[in-house]
């Protein structure tokens, strides 16, 4: 699902910013005859795959993703913070009997962090961003994309978004 996201984001811009690579290749000029029609589905591609398809999964995360009680069996209120063991187990017990046909999307991450493949499609726009060809400089093109995965690799080592542990880490050596 989010596989071609990026390709998908990144030729968008391409065709947004009027990239000459792209122009060129198709025998076009920018902002001329056949590139208004490119440029008006590029921006039909943005507005719909680029901000409504995550927003629709962050929705339908919401709506189908099983809920924790926040009370125990006498009906007292858990301090989550106290018992974080008993908390992850009884979302993990949910999930195992989840028979949801959109619980990939939900199923590999902690109750709190079900979002993050929202927040890493978001990332990954942000990263295509500094390649637009309007960013002339190859040091400040380098240098946002590398501040952009340095803050994500910073806060994926702080969030810890999955249940399995070594999936956590495993995320970490990736970003480094």
């Amino acid at each position: 699902l989010t596989t071609l996201y990026l390709p998908t984001m990144n030729s968008t811009f391409k065709v947004i910013f009027c990239d000459k690579t792209m122009m060129s290749y198709y025998e076009m000029q920018c902002y001329e005859g056949k590139h208004f029609y490119h440029l008006a589905v590029a921006f039909f591609i943005l507005l719909y795959i680029g901000m409504y398809l995550p927003f629709t999964i962050y929705k339908t995360i919401r709506k189908y993703q099983p809920v924790p009680q926040r009370f125990d069996a006498q009906g007292r209120k858990l301090d989550i913070e106290k018992n974080k063991k008993e908390y992850h187990q009884q979302y993990y017990d949910l999930l195992s009997a989840d028979q949801c046909p959109y619980k990939f999307l939900y199923a590999g991450y902690e109750y709190g962090w079900s979002a993050y493949k929202v927040i890493i499609m978001v990332i990954k726009v942000l990263l295509v961003i500094p390649c637009i060809p309007y960013i002339k400089s190859e040091l400040l093109s380098v240098s946002l994309s590398t501040a952009i995965v340095a803050i994500y690799c910073l806060l994926s080592t702080i969030m810890r978004p999955f249940l399995n542990d070594s999936d956590d880490w495993l995320d970490i050596s990736a970003r480094v």
